[in-house]
C-alpha cells in the first residue's frame, strides 16, 4: 500500500512561505476543505498532503535540486564541468538570492509546514478514535519537525509559522535558532510517543524515524554557540540514549530493522520496496496517480549518472542504462577513501560498462577515449567490459581490449576535471534501479522507493555521540559494526584505535557509508568543518566565508520579491 497524495495548487509569491492554497470549495456546492478536514475521511487526506514536498520538490519528482544543497559544496563532490550547472552549489561563488534552485528547500518545507499545521490544528475535530488520531497527528508533527530542521540548517532563524494560513503574507518575522529547535523537539516528543511502531503503508514514519531524527536533531543543535556546555552534553546524552533504542529495539520501537550481512544488498532492486534497514522511506509508485508529480516520479539516479551517448557498444535502454545527466561526481579524495577490503566501493559504484552488442574500435572513439590508434579494427564482443572508468592507475591501458580511462586521466594534479574527465569518471550507482525505469532512453524516471534514514546512520550517529561523551572505547564499538559489515564480515580492514577516533575519523567513516545520502553538507556544518575539508580536498572551493556560508541566501522569487522588508529577512552576507 502507498500514501495517496493530497493535490496541492501552489500559489505565486510570498505565499510560498505559508505554502499552498488551502481554501478550495467544492463547486458543486458541497462542504468547504475546513469542513471536509473536519471528518475522518477528510483528516486523513489532510494528513497525506502533508508528504506532497517530500515526494515531489525534495526527494526525486522535481529539479533534485534539494540534492545539491545537501551533498555538494563540500570535501565529496564537484561538477563535472567545473564552473557549470549549478556552479554556486558546487563553489560558492555568486551564490546570491537570485538562484532559482533555492526554492525547492525553501518553498517545499513551507509547503509541508502548512499542511501539517492544518492537520495538527484540525485534530481535535477529525472525528477519528483518539488513539487512531494521535498516530495520525503524530505523522504531522514528525514532518514539520523534518522541515523545521532543514528550514533552520539550511537558512537559519527564519519564519516560524505559529499557524496555517489561507493568506498570501508580506511582512512576516524572523524567528531564532533556538525557537525552531524547541519546536523541533517538541514535535518529536510527541511523535516519539504516538507514532506506530510499524505502519502498514511503506512511506509513512514508524516510531523509530522520530527517534533518529530526534538524534540527528540534538547532534545538530549542540555546536552552537548560545548552547551552554550542560546543555550539550544533555543533547549528546538524549542523542546517545534514542540511537541505542533503535539500536537495540527498546520497547519494540524498530521491529524488523536490522542490518543487512552484505553491503551490496542495501540498494539492491530486489530489497527497494521493502528494505530491512530503512527506518523511513520516500515512496514512488508505477501508479502515475499515487505520486506526487504524476508526469516524472523519481530522477535523482540521473544525476549521479554519466551516460549520454551510445558508446563502445554500451546502449543505453530502458530497461538497465537509460541517460543519465551526469551533474555531480566524486572529488578524487572521495574516490580514495576506500580501503581495498571495503566492499563499499563496489557496491556503492560503478567504473565498469559491458557490451550489450558487438563493436569495432574506431578512430574516432579512440580519439574520444584517449585510446591508442593501435585498437581502431580491434573488436568488443558483447558481454564484455568495454568501458573502464577507474579510481585507479593503469599501466597497460593501451594494451586492454576495452577503454580505459584511469584516475590520473580524470583528475590533474590539482585535483580539477580533465577534459576527459569531464564525460567519464567512477559514479555513484546507488540510486540505480534496473528493472524499474521508467518513461524513455532519454527521459526516464523510476519507481523506486529512497531512503531517508537507515539503521547504517544509526550506528554511526551513536558513535558520534559517545564521541562527545569522551567515549572512545563504546565509540569505536559502534563504527566498527560498520566497518566490519562493510567487509561482509570475511575478514577486517584496517583495525581502528581508540586514537584514531576524531573528527576527521567519524567525517571519512560517514563518507564511506552514507555518500549520496543527502548528508553531507549537514554533516560538515554540525562539526564546523565545511571551510576547512572542502577547502583541503575539493580544488574548486577557495572562497568558503564562514561568516556567511554557513547559510544560504533567502531567494528573491520565492520570498524576498514580495517581502515589506527583504533587507531585514535576507541572511548577512547576501
Amino acid at each position: 500500500m502507498k500514501i495517496k497524495y493530497l493535490c496541492v495548487m501552489c500559489v505565486a509569491g510570498c505565499m510560498a512561505i505559508n505554502s499552498c492554497s488551502l481554501e478550495e470549495e467544492n463547486p458543486s456546492g458541497g462542504p468547504t476543505v475546513e469542513e471536509y478536514w473536519s471528518t475522518p475521511e477528510g483528516y486523513k487526506k489532510l494528513i497525506n498532503g502533508c508528504y506532497y514536498p517530500m515526494s515531489r520538490p525534495l526527494f526525486g519528482g522535481g529539479e533534485d535540486y534539494h540534492l545539491f544543497w545537501a551533498e555538494a559544496g563540500t570535501d565529496l563532490w564537484q561538477g563535472p564541468q567545473g564552473d557549470g550547472w549549478m556552479s554556486p552549489a558546487f563553489t560558492y561563488v555568486g551564490l546570491n538570492a537570485g538562484d532559482g534552485s533555492l526554492g525547492e528547500i525553501w518553498k517545499g518545507p513551507y509547503e509541508g509546514i502548512n499542511y501539517c499545521m492544518a492537520a495538527i490544528e484540525f485534530a481535535d475535530k477529525s472525528g477519528l478514535p483518539e488513539d487512531e488520531k494521535n498516530a495520525k497527528v503524530a505523522e504531522a508533527y514528525f514532518l514539520r519537525a523534518y522541515y523545521n530542521l532543514i528550514l533552520v540548517e539550511h537558512f537559519g532563524g527564519v519564519y516560524l509559522p505559529e499557524t496555517y494560513t489561507q493568506e498570501i503574507k508580506f511582512d512576516v518575522p524572523r524567528s531564532s535558532v533556538a525557537d525552531f529547535y524547541t519546536r523541533i523537539f517538541s514535535d518529536l516528543k510527541f511523535a516519539m510517543t504516538y507514532l506506530p511502531t510499524v505502519q502498514t503503508e511503506i512511506g509513512r514514519p514508524i516510531r523509530a524515524a522520530a527517534y533518529h531524527l530526534y538524534v540527528k536533531a540534538c547532534l545538530q543543535r549542540a555546536p552552537y554557540d548560545d548552547v551552554t556546555s550542560e546543555e550539550k552534553q544533555d543533547l549528546y546524552i538524549e542523542a546517545r540514549d534514542k540511537a541505542l533504542a533503535i539500536i537495540n529495539n527498546e520497547n519494540n520501537i524498530a521491529p524488523g530493522i536490522e542490518l543487512y550481512d552484505k553491503v551490496g544488498d542495501i540498494f539492491a532492486v530486489e530489497n527497494n520496496k521493502n528494505n530491512k534497514e530503512a527506518i523511513w522511506k520516500v515512496t514512488h509508485s508505477t501508479i502515475s496517480s499515487l505520486n506526487a508529480n504524476t508526469g516524472y516520479w523519481n530522477r535523482i539516479y540521473k544525476q549521479f549518472g554519466l551516460l549520454q551517448e551510445n558508446l563502445c557498444g554500451v546502449i543505453m535502454n530502458i530497461d538497465s542504462m537509460p541517460k543519465c545527466e551526469r551533474r555531480i561526481m566524486p572529488t578524487r579524495y572521495m574516490l580514495e577513501l576506500y580501503e581495498p577490503n571495503d566492499k563499499r566501493y563496489e557496491a556503492f559504484f560503478r567504473e565498469k560498462y559491458y557490451a550489450n552488442e558487438d563493436y569495432t574500435w574506431t578512430e574516432a572513439d579512440c580519439n574520444k577515449l584517449g585510446k591508442s590508434l593501435d585498437a581502431v579494427g580491434k573488436t568488443i564482443k558483447k558481454g564484455e567490459v568495454a568501458l573502464w572508468f577507474t579510481r585507479k592507475s593503469v599501466s597497460d591501458k593501451d594494451e586492454r581490449k576495452e577503454a580505459v580511462v584511469d584516475i590520473d586521466m580524470i583528475y590533474d594534479e590539482n585535483g580539477k576535471t580533465t577534459t576527459i574527465g569531464q564525460k567519464y569518471y567512477p559514479v555513484l550507482k546507488k540510486l540505480e534501479v534496473p528493472g524499474m525505469y521508467q518513461g524513455q532512453v532519454t527521459k526516464s524516471y523510476t519507481s523506486a522507493d529512497n531512503i531517508i534514514y537507515r539503521l547504517a546512520d544509526t550506528y554511526l550517529l551513536a558513535a558520534e555521540a559517545w564521541f562527545r561523551l569522551g567515549n572512545t572505547k563504546e565509540a569505536k564499538k559502534y563504527i566498527d559494526e560498520i566497518r566490519n559489515r562493510a567487509c561482509n564480515y570475511e575478514g577486517i580492514m584496517t583495525p581502528v584505535e581508540e586514537t584514531d577516533i576524531d573528527d576527521d575519523f567519524i567525517l571519512d567513516e560517514r563518507a564511506r557509508e552514507l555518500v549520496g545520502e543527502h548528508t553531507r553538507w549537514m554533516d560538515l556544518k554540525r562539526f564546523r568543518r565545511l571551510k576547512e575539508r572542502a577547502e583541503a580536498h575539493n580544488p574548486y572551493i577557495t572562497s568558503f566565508d564562514e561568516n556567511v556560508h554557513y547559510l544560504r541566501p533567502i531567494p528573491d522569487s520565492a520570498e524576498l520579491d514580495y517581502h515589506e522588508n527583504p533587507g531585514n529577512f535576507q541572511n548577512p552576507g547576501y
